[in-house]
């Protein structure tokens, strides 16, 4: 615990000298402490914690094809210094936010990489739209499928609690990919199912003991379940 305050403390002196070397007008510099999903993380700035959902786009859901992809994208900004501006507030109490890395639009990232689609509902931005298009046009991620559904379509329908039992998807090949150029943080991860009574993580999606979760399943660091009191799954332990 000392530890992971001090490297909170080194983040924030950091982040204060990185926004004085120059932030854009308006933002917030801080560090991703928690990836929820694609679109969905926690940053620590100021001595507060900001749970901020991505302005403008929806990634698939976890138990979506290439949720795990979105999630894994995101993961990589995992304990990193970002900036985000906030846009608004959602009725779940989260911060609709742009976030940058390095000069990079995460939002549109995503988009580009055919891992979120442009959420037309909340947002009218160009240049969403057109990385949308470029990135069906060139069936990357998601695309690569003939006709992918929608997540908020995905979450009208049931979702997770619509699915069969064993029918989370798999790891793609794109995933696998980066979990093999990711080790030593994919050795690290938790899958963990969003029920009141849960209290195990799973070291593999496909353990028999989280296909029965009926809930979202939120992929995030090992460490982040320690915290919250979470053991790994017996049988995650002795199969994985």
């Amino acid at each position: 615990m000392a530890q992971s305050l001090a490297h909170l403390l080194r983040s924030v002196l950091i982040a204060i000298l990185f926004c004085t070397l120059g932030c854009a007008p308006g933002s917030i510099p801080g560090t991703v402490i928690q990836v929820t999903d694609g679109d969905s993380f926690h940053i620590a700035a100021g001595g507060e914690r900001y749970e901020v959902r991505l302005n403008g786009i929806d990634c698939p859901e976890l138990d979506q094809a290439y949720g795990i992809e979105a999630t894994a994208f995101a993961a990589e900004y995992l304990y990193h210094l970002v900036e985000f501006k906030i846009r608004d507030k959602d009725r779940y109490g989260r911060y609709i936010a742009d976030v940058y890395k390095d000069g990079t639009w995460i939002n549109r990232e995503l988009v580009e990489q055919g891992l979120a689609w442009h959420y037309t509902q909340y947002s009218d931005d160009k240049r969403l739209a057109r990385s949308e298009e470029a990135a069906r046009s060139a069936k990357r991620g998601l695309w690569a499928d003939d006709d992918p559904t929608p997540p908020w379509e995905w979450r009208r329908i049931g979702g997770a609690s619509a699915r069969q039992s064993g029918d989370f998807p798999a790891p793609s090949p794109a995933f696998l990919q980066w979990s093999m150029a990711n080790n030593s943080e994919v050795q690290d991860t938790a899958f963990v199912c969003n029920s009141p009574g849960a209290r195990a993580y799973h070291r593999n999606h496909q353990c028999r003991f989280l296909q029965n979760c009926s809930r979202e399943i939120y992929w995030k660091a090992a460490e982040m379940a320690r915290e919250k009191d979470r053991t790994l799954c017996n049988y995650c332990r002795w199969k994985y």
